[in-house]
C-alpha cells in the first residue's frame, strides 16, 4: 500500500515539473521572440539609415560639381541654366504638391533650416525628382531632393524617421563622414601628404589625402580640389579619400575658405597598363587615341590572296605585313601619295639599305641601328596583330615654352633638349631630322609599351580606320576617301585656306616660329604658311586626331624610294598649297633635313 501510494506522489511530482518546464519555455520563446521582432525592426531601421547615408554622400557630391560649374560659368546667363535644372518651390507659382512639401520642410521645428542670411534663400533651392536626377546621370538614389546648387546644400525631400527623430540634412545625420563645409578661417596656408592605391586594376584607384598642417592649427574643415594635369575645370570632394579612374598626373589642393594650399598644386601620378581599345591620358599627361585594325582581316581572303598569305601566327610577320597592306592599298597606292613612295625598311644616313651595303650600326638615318629597327617593326607587327590595333599621338609632338625651337636654315642639326609632349595647346616640336624624331619619340613610352615614330604602314592604317569610321566633313557630297587622297584642305592647316581658330588658349606665328601671337579674340588665318600650336581648332581634327593633315608634316620610319632623299613625312604641312593638300601625301628628304614645318606623331604598341 505504502509503496503504491509513493509511485502515485512521485508521478504527480513529475507532471507537477512538467508543466512548470512549459510555463519557463513559454516564457523564454515570447523573451527571444520579443528580441528578434525588437532586433529585426532594428536591422530594418538600420538598414534604412545606411540606404539614406549613402544617398545623400551621392547626391552631396552631385551638389559639389553643380557648385564647381556654377562656379565656373562665365556670365549670369550660364548660372541661371544650371539654376534652372530643377524646378522652382517659390510659394505662389502654383501651390503644387511639391510647394506644399517645401512649406513643411523648410521650417526650423522640420528641418532646422534657417533663412535669416544671404546663404539661405529659399528661392536659391530648386526641386529635383528622381526621374530628373537620372536624366542628369545621378545614379544610386530613390528619392527627391531639393538642392541649393550656390551653395551646395541639399535637402532630402520626405527626410527620415529615426528613433523618433526626422533628418533631412548630412549635418543632422548621426555618424557622417562627409558634410558640406562650412569654412573656418585661418591665417596660414596648409601643407599636405598624398599617396594612391588601386582598387581594381588598371581601372579604379583610391587617392588619400593625410597629414594637413596649418601654421595656425589644424582645422578639420576643408575642401579638397584636384584634377588632371592640363584639364581646365576642378572637382571638388568633401572626403580625405576619393576615387578616380582614369590614368594621368593628378594635381591637388586643399581649400578653407580663400585660403589654398601652396602653389603650385601637389601632384600625384597614377599609371597602370596601357588601356588597349581606348582612348586615354597617361600619367604624365599625355593623350592617346586608339585607332582599331581588326582582327577578322587576317581570314579576309579579300587581303590574304585567297588564303595563302593568312598569318600563321603573331610572329608570322611577312605574313600580318602583307595583309596590313592590303587592307590599307588605297593609301599605299603612288598616286594617292602624289609625289614619293615607299617601304617600312631599315636605311644608314646615306640612304642605303642592308642589301645596299649601308652601315647597319648607322642610326643617323631612320634613328636606328638595322637590328633595332627590325626588332621593332616586328614588335609593332606582333602587337597590332594580338590587340586588334594600336595608339597614336592624339596631337603632333610638342614642347611646353617656345623659347628655344626658332631656327632657320636645313643644314644646321639643332640640339632637342626640350622634353617633348603630347598634349593640346603646346608650341610644335619642329626643326627635327628623322632620326632626332625617333630619338624623342621613344622618350614618350608608357605602361612596359614601345614608342616610336609611325611606321608608314600604321600612317596607312590610320587613314583606312578613318574611312571605316566615317566623318562630319562639311562637304557631305563626296565620299570620305576623297578627303584622305584627293583633297584635304577643309580639315588641315595648310597655306591655302582661310578659317578661323576661337580657341583663345592657341597662338599663331606667321614668320615660321620667330615669333607667336596669342588669339584673344577669333582669329582669321589668312592665306599664308602660318604655324599653329598643337589642337588649335576643332576644325582640323577628325575622330579626335588633331592635325593629321598640314600644319608640320611629320617623320615616319618609311624609307623613301627617291634616290638621295630616302626620308619620308607624310600629312604635309602649312606651306602646301594647290594639287598638296592631301593627307595621304608623302614627302622625301635626306637624313640631315629639318625645317620649320617639320615634326612628328608618336605610335604606342
Amino acid at each position: 500500500m505504502n509503496k503504491t501510494l509513493v509511485m502515485k506522489n512521485k508521478k504527480g511530482n513529475e507532471n507537477a515539473i512538467t508543466l512548470i518546464s512549459l510555463v519557463i519555455t513559454i516564457v523564454i520563446l515570447l523573451i527571444l521572440a520579443t528580441i528578434g521582432i525588437s532586433t529585426g525592426i532594428e536591422t530594418i531601421n538600420s538598414s534604412k539609415l545606411t540606404k539614406f547615408n549613402t544617398e545623400m554622400k551621392i547626391m552631396q557630391l552631385k551638389a559639389n560639381e553643380w557648385y564647381d560649374e556654377y562656379n565656373q560659368a562665365t556670365n549670369d546667363e550660364e548660372k541661371q541654366e544650371i539654376i534652372n535644372r530643377g524646378e522652382s518651390i517659390i510659394s505662389g507659382e502654383g501651390q503644387t504638391d511639391v510647394v506644399t512639401q517645401a512649406d513643411k520642410v523648410f521650417t526650423l521645428e522640420e528641418s532646422g533650416i534657417i533663412f535669416d542670411d544671404d546663404t539661405q534663400k529659399r528661392e536659391d533651392y530648386r526641386y529635383y525628382s528622381n526621374e530628373k536626377l537620372k536624366e542628369l546621370g545621378v545614379e544610386g538614389v530613390e528619392q527627391d531632393f531639393f538642392v541649393n546648387v550656390k551653395n551646395r546644400t541639399i535637402v532630402s525631400y520626405e527626410g527620415l524617421s529615426y528613433k523618433g527623430e526626422m533628418y533631412y540634412t548630412i549635418s543632422q545625420l548621426p555618424q557622417m563622414d562627409i558634410y558640406n563645409v562650412d569654412y573656418e578661417a585661418n591665417s596660414g596656408a596648409p601643407t599636405f601628404k598624398v599617396r594612391f592605391s588601386e582598387i581594381e586594376k588598371n581601372k579604379r584607384w583610391k587617392i588619400e589625402i593625410y597629414d594637413i598642417q596649418y601654421e595656425g592649427g589644424y582645422i578639420n574643415k576643408w575642401n579638397v580640389k584636384y584634377r588632371i594635369k592640363g584639364e581646365e575645370n576642378w572637382k571638388t570632394s568633401t572626403n580625405l579619400e576619393f576615387e578616380v579612374s582614369e590614368q594621368g598626373i593628378y594635381e591637388i589642393m586643399i581649400e578653407n575658405n580663400e585660403i589654398y594650399s601652396n602653389d603650385p598644386p601637389i601632384e600625384i601620378a597614377i599609371e597602370g597598363e596601357v588601356k588597349i581599345g581606348r582612348d586615354f591620358t597617361d600619367k604624365n599627361g599625355n593623350e592617346w587615341i586608339w585607332i582599331e585594325v581588326p582582327k577578322n582581316i587576317y581570314n579576309d581572303t579579300n587581303y590574304n590572296d585567297n588564303g595563302n598569305k593568312k598569318p600563321a601566327d603573331s610572329e608570322d610577320y611577312g605574313d600580318i605585313e602583307y595583309v596590313m597592306q592590303q587592307y590599307a592599298a588605297t593609301y599605299r597606292e603612288t598616286t594617292n601619295r602624289v609625289t614619293s613612295n615607299g617601304e617600312d625598311e631599315w636605311y644608314d644616313s646615306n640612304g642605303k639599305t642592308k642589301d645596299e651595303g649601308g652601315n647597319v650600326e648607322d642610326t643617323k638615318g631612320c634613328g636606328l641601328t638595322y637590328k633595332e629597327y627590325t626588332e621593332l617593326k616586328q614588335k609593332m607587327l606582333k602587337s597590332v596583330y594580338e590587340n586588334g590595333g594600336f595608339h597614336i599621338g592624339k596631337y603632333e609632338v610638342g614642347i611646353k615654352e617656345n623659347n628655344y625651337r626658332k631656327f632657320e636654315g636645313t643644314t644646321t642639326v639643332h640640339p632637342i633638349e626640350e622634353t617633348p609632349v603630347i598634349q593640346r595647346n603646346k608650341y610644335v616640336y619642329n626643326w627635327v631630322s628623322t632620326s632626332q624624331s625617333q630619338d624623342l619619340a621613344e622618350k614618350l613610352a608608357i605602361g612596359g609599351k614601345q614608342t616610336s615614330l609611325m611606321f608608314g604602314i600604321q600612317w596607312d592604317l590610320v587613314l583606312k580606320y578613318i574611312e571605316t569610321k566615317g566623318t562630319n566633313f562639311e562637304d557631305l557630297n563626296q565620299p570620305t576617301q576623297y578627303y584622305l587622297i584627293k583633297d584635304s584642305s577643309s580639315w588641315g592647316n595648310y597655306y591655302n585656306m582661310e578659317f578661323d581658330v576661337t580657341n583663345i588658349e592657341a597662338e599663331y606665328s606667321e614668320d615660321k616660329g620667330k615669333k607667336y601671337f596669342p588669339i584673344d579674340s577669333n582669329y582669321s588665318k589668312p592665306f599664308l604658311d602660318v604655324l599653329l600650336t598643337t589642337g588649335a581648332t576643332e576644325r582640323n581634327s577628325i575622330l579626335g586626331i588633331y592635325d593629321l593633315a598640314g600644319n608640320v608634316a611629320e617623320w615616319t620610319l618609311e624609307k623613301s624610294n627617291v634616290e638621295d632623299s630616302c626620308c619620308s613625312n607624310r600629312g604635309g604641312s602649312c606651306y602646301n598649297s594647290e594639287g598638296s593638300t592631301i593627307v595621304s601625301i608623302c614627302y622625301s628628304n635626306n637624313a640631315y633635313f629639318n625645317n620649320y614645318d617639320g615634326g612628328f606623331r608618336t605610335a604606342l604598341y
